[in-house]
């Protein structure tokens, strides 16, 4: 059943959108890595000998740490699953368990703050890396994921949820006829940005909508292509400071939140594939984020926003 029914379908459902990563720092006393990683290739393979699936990912994304600051990456990991699946009623639990740590291979392309941290001197960039692989994407991938299959759509989990057991969500969608992309909680660090996507919207005469509960400063919310997005974010993964958008590129919709408040809103866009961006910066938008005083456990001179936000899709009203 899994063969015809999931198998082929993983990697399809790996390379949709970039996976929001937050991990320990092999410092003592730092606090966590966060940012994103985008798989970019997927290549799946069923043992049946094993009963086993097989996955190799390459990709690229971006992450900050005291220590670095932005960091871009690149990154190829394989990894082997063993797969389960329970039904419950109307609802299947499929289990993705991993039967092999993977050790991926991964190449730090950009640090914003190489030479001028302290903290690279007491640790070298070789070992830090390293450990920063294990930690920001094996780590992650070594937990499994669960996949929740119900009629109206999926939901998804890293590790192993139990029957009855739900991710953790900060917005409740009980009940709502839109189809949920994300529903998650991002830090956006001082002077940064943050790339959700690309959301496919499948038909027309739809509409993105976004909800946002920002504590600390507002940010500016820009809607952009896929094309515009994915090159504003290799961009952004590439170079310090943070850009605005590559020039010439159409802006779809831009907007900002209030400071430690809420923001909700939606756009109408055709039919196609749309990153939503996140600017913690004075690079784009109108937002200029509030100054503060480094430390070495945040190194930047401005404040962290924290997002929770839910990014639908549904009827245009």
């Amino acid at each position: 059943m899994f063969a015809h029914f999931g198998a082929n379908n993983v990697c399809t459902e790996m390379t949709k959108r970039g996976a929001l990563l937050s991990v320990p720092v092999p410092v003592p006393g730092f606090p966590p890595a966060v940012g994103r990683f985008y798989p970019q290739t997927c290549q799946s393979a069923l043992n049946e000998d094993r009963k086993t699936l097989s996955l190799w990912l390459t990709g690229n994304g971006y992450g900050w740490t005291p220590a670095t600051q932005k960091m871009g990456f690149e990154c190829s990991v394989a990894v082997e699953y063993k797969p389960d699946f329970h039904k419950d009623g109307d609802t299947i639990y499929v289990w993705f368990d991993v039967v092999d740590t993977p050790s991926p291979q991964f190449r730090i392309t950009h640090v914003e703050q190489a030479v001028t941290n302290a903290a690279l001197s007491l640790y070298p960039m070789e070992w830090f890396a390293g450990q920063l692989a294990q930690s920001f994407v094996a780590g992650q991938l070594a937990k499994g994921f669960t996949v929740i299959r119900e009629d109206d759509q999926d939901d998804f989990s890293l590790g192993r949820l139990a029957v009855g057991q739900r991710p953790v969500h900060p917005w409740d969608v009980e009940g709502s006829d839109r189809f949920t992309f994300a529903n998650e909680t991002s830090e956006i660090r001082g002077l940064q940005q943050d790339f959700l996507g690309p959301y496919d919207v499948d038909a027309k005469d739809r509409a993105l909508y976004l909800k946002m509960q920002v504590s600390g400063p507002p940010i500016d919310v820009f809607v952009v292509s896929k094309d515009v997005g994915y090159a504003w974010r290799v961009q952004y993964q590439n170079a310090s400071p943070p850009s605005g958008p590559p020039a010439g590129a159409q802006i779809i919709q831009a907007g900002q939140t209030p400071p430690s408040g809420f923001f909700e809103g939606w756009v109408r866009v055709p039919q196609g594939a749309y990153y939503v961006v996140l600017d913690n910066s004075a690079s784009a938008g109108m937002v200029q984020p509030p100054g503060k005083i480094p430390t070495p456990f945040d190194p930047s001179r401005a404040l962290t926003s924290k997002v929770n936000y839910l990014v639908q899709m549904g009827d245009r009203p």
